[in-house]
C-alpha cells in the first residue's frame, strides 16, 4: 500500500469515525430541539454538565436553576466531586433550603442519565403547566434544589470492546440489546451496589447539604424500583447511625423492595408512599423468584454493614475488603434457599388472616381459572361503587386480596405487590417497628401527605400499560388473561402518569414551616377507609 493509499484510508476512516461519534449528540440534540426551547446565552455557565455541548437547553433547565446530577460508583464513591462543590457553593450564596431528590431504577446508562432526567422533568413540568397549579416565583425557584442521582443501573459488556475497537459508536449499538439481556442476571449485584450508593454516598451527600444549610434543609425524595432501594437505604438508620434529618415526604413508585422492616425505613417521622399494581409483573413475579437463591433483603444487610461499622481505612485496605466484601456477599446467598421457609410460613400466616379470600386469592394467580374470579369481583367492585355514587372509574382487582398460597413472605414479596409484611411479623426489624402502616387505594378521599407513616397505594388504575405490548391492560382484558402472562415486565416501566405528578406535587409543596405531619388518627395495621381519611 503506498503512502497516498495510506493517508486517503486514514482520512476516510477518520471522517467514518468522526461521523459515528456524532450520532449520539446529533439524537440527542434532535430531541432537545423537539422541546421547542431557546438558547440562552449564559446557559453554559450556568449549567456544568455534558449537556453544554448542546446548542438548545431543555424546558427544565430553564425552570430550575439549581439542577444537580450527582454520579456514584458501585461502591456508592463520588465519581464527579466537582458537582457537589457546586451544589455547596450555590446553598451557601443562594440560601438553597428545599431539595428534591430524584433516583432511578433498573436498566439505565449512567452517560445518558442526564438526558432521562431531563426529559422526565419536561413531562413533569408539561403536566403542571397543563394543569395550571404550579406557578413559581423566581425566588422560589432559586431556592430550590434538584438532585438527580447517577449511577450505571445497566451491565456494560460494551466497555471493554469500546476500549479495544476504533468503532465507538457501531459496538454500543450493537451491543445496547445484549447489554439488557445481560442485566437480567445481574439483579442481585445491582440490588447490592444500590444498597452502597444509598448507604453510603447519596446519604452523605444530604447529610452535607444539610448541615451547609444550617439544618433547615427540606428533604423531598421521589424513586423508582432499584432507585427506591437508594432512597430507603439513604434515609433509614443502618446499624450505629440515626435516621437522616429533615426529610419532609417520600414517593416510592413500584419499588423493588422487600415489605419487611429491612428494606422499607422504619418508623418514619415524615409521610412515605408506596405505590403498588397488580400489573407490575415485574415485582409481582420476577422479584420474589430471583430472591430464592440470592437473596436482596439479606443482601441489602451484607452489603451495607461492612462499610458502616468499619473505619475508611480498614475498608480501602486492598486485602481486608475484598474479603470482607465476600463474606458479606456469601452470607446473602447462604440465607437465600436457607430463610425461604421460614418467610413462607409467615406469609401464609399473614394470608390466612383473610381466610375468606385465601383461596381465591391463590387461584387468581393461574391461567383461565383467573379470569371468572377477576372478572366476579371487578363486577362486585362496579356495583359497590355505583351504590356509593363514587365517579365512574377503572375497576381492577384488589392488591389486599394477596397471593394466596403463592405469597413467599416478607423477605421475597415486593412492596410494590403485596399487602404489608414484616411489621407485625418475625421479620420485622429487631431496632423499631413501624408505628403508622395504611392502606389506600388511588382515588380515595383523603390526603396521604397530611400523616407520618407508611401508606401503601392500590396504583392498579392507573399504572396498568404493559411495557412490552404498549397497551393498558385495564381497558383490553383480553390481552391481560392471555398474551399477559407472557409479559415479564408488565406496568413496572409505565409510571409517567399525570396521577403520579399529581402525587409529587401534593408532596413537594407542603409548607415547610408546618414541620412534619401529625401521626395518622386510625389505628395502626388498618385500611384508611374514607370516613378514616376526613371524608
Amino acid at each position: 500500500m503506498t503512502m497516498k493509499t495510506t493517508a486517503l484510508f486514514t482520512a476516510a476512516t477518520a471522517l467514518l469515525l468522526t461521523a459515528c461519534a456524532n450520532l449520539t449528540p446529533e439524537e440527542r440534540q434532535a430531541r432537545m430541539k423537539a422541546q421547542g426551547e431557546v438558547y440562552e446565552a449564559d446557559w453554559e455557565k450556568d449549567v456544568q454538565d455534558p449537556l453544554c455541548r448542546q446548542t438548545e437547553p431543555s424546558m427544565a433547565i430553564k425552570t430550575f436553576p439549581n439542577l444537580y446530577f450527582p454520579q456514584f460508583d458501585a461502591s456508592g464513591g463520588i465519581t464527579n466531586p466537582a458537582e457537589i462543590r457546586r451544589l455547596r457553593a450555590d446553598i451557601a450564596t443562594k440560601k438553597i433550603n428545599r431539595f428534591i431528590v430524584l433516583s432511578y431504577g433498573w436498566m439505565h446508562r449512567a452517560d445518558e442519565a442526564q438526558l432521562e432526567y431531563l426529559d422526565n422533568l419536561n413531562e413533569y413540568l408539561k403536566a403542571e403547566s397543563k394543569d395550571g397549579n404550579w406557578k413559581p416565583t423566581p425566588d422560589y425557584l432559586n431556592h430550590l434544589a434538584v438532585l438527580c442521582v447517577v449511577w450505571d443501573s445497566v451491565a456494560r459488556l460494551d466497555t471493554p470492546l469500546r476500549d479495544l475497537l476504533p468503532a465507538d459508536q457501531t459496538v454500543r449499538t450493537v451491543m445496547d440489546p445484549v447489554n439488557k439481556v445481560v442485566t437480567v442476571a445481574t439483579l442481585w449485584a445491582k440490588g447490592a451496589q444500590a444498597d452502597r450508593i444509598g448507604s453510603n454516598g447519596l446519604r452523605a451527600v444530604l447529610k452535607l447539604a444539610q448541615e451547609e444549610a444550617g439544618g433547615a434543609a427540606n428533604i423531598f425524595v421521589v424513586a423508582h424500583s432499584f432507585g427506591c432501594r437508594i432512597a430507603s437505604a439513604a434515609v433509614q438508620p443502618h446499624m450505629l447511625r440515626p435516621s437522616l434529618k429533615g426529610v419532609r415526604g417520600m414517593l416510592l413508585v413500584e419499588p423493588a423492595l422487600a415489605a419487611n422492616g429491612l428494606d422499607l425505613p422504619q418508623d418514619p417521622d415524615f409521610p412515605l408512599v408506596v405505590t403498588q399494581s397488580i400489573y407490575d409483573h415485574a415485582n409481582s413475579a420476577l422479584f420474589p423468584i430471583a430472591g430464592l437463591p440470592l437473596n436482596l433483603s439479606s443482601n441489602r444487610l451484607y452489603s451495607t454493614f461492612g462499610k458502616d461499622v468499619a473505619s475508611e481505612a480498614h475498608w480501602e485496605n486492598p486485602v481486608a475488603a475484598p474479603l470482607v466484601d465476600l463474606y458479606y456477599s456469601a452470607g446473602s446467598v447462604y440465607a437465600g434457599p436457607y430463610m425461604w421457609p421460614f418467610s413462607y410460613l409467615d406469609g401464609q400466616l399473614h394470608q390466612l388472616k383473610r381466610p375468606d379470600r385465601y383461596v381465591a386469592s391463590t387461584l387468581a394467580q393461574l391461567p383461565l381459572v383467573q379470569i371468572p374470579i377477576e372478572e366476579f369481583e371487578r363486577a362486585q367492585a362496579k356495583k359497590q361503587q355505583q351504590k356509593a355514587g363514587e365517579p365512574d372509574r377503572p375497576v381492577t382487582g384488589s392488591i389486599e386480596k394477596g397471593k394466596g398460597a403463592f405469597d413467599f413472605g416478607p423477605l421475597y414479596e415486593s412492596a410494590a405487590r403485596s399487602p404489608m409484611h414484616g411489621y407485625n411479623s418475625v421479620f420485622s426489624s429487631p431496632a423499631k417497628i413501624a408505628g403508622d402502616v395504611h392502606y389506600v387505594k388511588y382515588g380515595d378521599r383523603g390526603d396521604p401527605w397530611s400523616y407520618h407513616g407508611i401508606t401503601f397505594m392500590d396504583c392498579s388504575d392507573i399504572l396498568s400499560k404493559s411495557g412490552v405490548f404498549g397497551a393498558d391492560y385495564n381497558k383490553n382484558r383480553f390481552l391481560h388473561y392471555t398474551l399477559g402472562w407472557l409479559d415479564p415486565i408488565g406496568a413496572h416501566t409505565t409510571i409517567m402518569e399525570p396521577q403520579i405528578f399529581d402525587m409529587i406535587h401534593a408532596m413537594i409543596h407542603r409548607d415547610p414551616k408546618q414541620g412534619n405531619p401529625t401521626p395518622h388518627p386510625g389505628t395502626s395495621h388498618q385500611s384508611l377507609s374514607r370516613k378514616d381519611s376526613g371524608a
